[in-house]
């Protein structure tokens, strides 16, 4: 039991009660997980972290992975509300402007440990990709001489 963050988890070694993920769900809870990583280190006025689908849009853009569509969206929210990762506020959860309150229980869905190595790979991953657009810029330059 959590206190801090009044909320009670089971934790297994083995992964015996951890419920197994399409990839398009695995990559929208790693998104939930980072939005309400970063929400938390900033200044929050309310007991738990808000975003909007916006945000959420904007941080698949960022890794360049393409959204879900509506459908698809929308059962990963249900199955997300389902579990308490999230609550929508508001009752068109296809607008980009829809409010979701994050929940505490998101830090032991996916553990701080495993953030943190995707957070890694992906700043070496982008690292890569502005080597690469450098190393094409300067080939470019130096074939327009």
């Amino acid at each position: 039991m959590d206190e801090r963050h009044e909320c009670i988890y089971v934790f297994s070694k083995e992964g015996a009660h951890r419920l197994r993920l399409s990839q398009e769900e695995s990559i929208a809870l790693l998104v939930l997980r980072l939005i309400y990583q970063e929400k938390r280190q900033g200044v929050l006025l309310t007991a738990f972290p808000l975003t909007t689908k916006y945000e959420i849009r904007a941080k698949y853009e960022t890794f360049r992975l393409p959204f879900p569509g509506k459908t698809r969206f929308l059962e990963t929210i249900k199955l997300f509300t389902q579990y308490k990762l999230l609550q929508s506020l508001d009752d068109e959860v296809n607008l980009d402007e829809c409010r979701f309150r994050l929940f505490h229980t998101l830090l032991y869905a996916l553990d701080a440990d495993s953030i943190e190595r995707i957070h890694e790979r992906i700043r070496a991953y982008d690292l890569e990709i502005d080597e690469e657009e450098l190393l094409y810029e300067m080939d470019e330059t130096a074939s327009a001489r």
